[in-house]
């Protein structure tokens, strides 16, 4: 059945995801990408770290190729190990980041405010940290940190939405953490967000040409109160004379 081959591939797929995120934790696993041909499976790995992937003289990628066609039964896979590109632009990287320095001590709070003011500050639409547990005295709560704007539920969620989780083990108790980041608004918003500036713009200039016509006419408007102090001075030189 197509159905149980579809279910069968993705629980091996998620065994492979857990023993990658195992074995390459120290080089900040990211994720995977496959890419079947006909003679083999070329497997890319993302990470922080990619020369903790391939090791000295690429001992570790060989154990990792063996270790996929033994266990996952992956036809003669062809390892390669990517950088990835933005760190910080990464909700697995960040996520795994802030477990760590959560768990050399970091406060929450220091610790959620700061990854959030370096994921805006590379670039990103949105972002939303929140760290759950007992964060401060003996009970649990959540804090969450959030900059920008984060989509949470529909279409645009699952397509521009990126979206990790992470367990941090500290010594007063186990933390989990949370990270949805946004790299960049949709296209639709974007036009819509276009299309605000340009009508606030115009709001603007109509106000600037309603002032300047404003301060026009009164300039040309003659000046009641020197006129009457004329006026004034002249009747009273009048009545002088008389």
């Amino acid at each position: 059945m197509i159905e149980k081959q579809f279910v069968k591939n993705n629980i091996n797929r998620t065994k492979l995801e857990e023993y990658l995120e195992s074995e390459l934790e120290r080089a900040n696993y990211s994720g995977i990408d496959f890419t079947k041909t006909s003679t083999s499976t070329k497997i890319t790995i993302y990470s922080e770290k990619p020369g903790l992937v391939i090791g000295r003289g690429g001992h570790r990628i060989n154990e990792l190729t063996e270790a996929l066609t033994n266990r996952f039964n992956i036809d003669n896979p062809q390892i390669e190990a990517q950088e990835v590109e933005d760190p910080d632009l990464d909700a697995e990287v960040v996520a795994k980041n802030i477990k760590g320095w959560l768990e050399k001590g970091g406060h929450p709070k220091r610790v959620g405010n700061t990854y959030a003011r370096r994921v805006m500050e590379a670039g990103a639409a949105g972002i939303q940290i929140a760290i759950s547990g007992k964060l401060s005295g003996s009970r649990g709560r959540t804090e969450k940190f959030t900059q920008g704007y984060v989509k949470r539920c529909g279409n645009t969620a699952l397509d521009n939405v990126d979206y990790a989780y992470q367990v941090a083990v500290t010594q007063p108790g186990t933390l989990g953490i949370k990270v949805r980041l946004m790299k960049e608004l949709p296209d639709y918003m974007k036009r819509q967000r276009v299309t605000e500036d340009e009508y606030a713009d115009q709001e603007d200039d109509d106000d600037t040409e309603a002032k300047e016509d404003a301060d026009e006419a009164s300039d040309d408007e003659p000046d009641t109160a020197e006129d009457d102090e004329e006026t004034d001075t002249d009747d009273e030189t009048a009545e002088d004379d008389a």
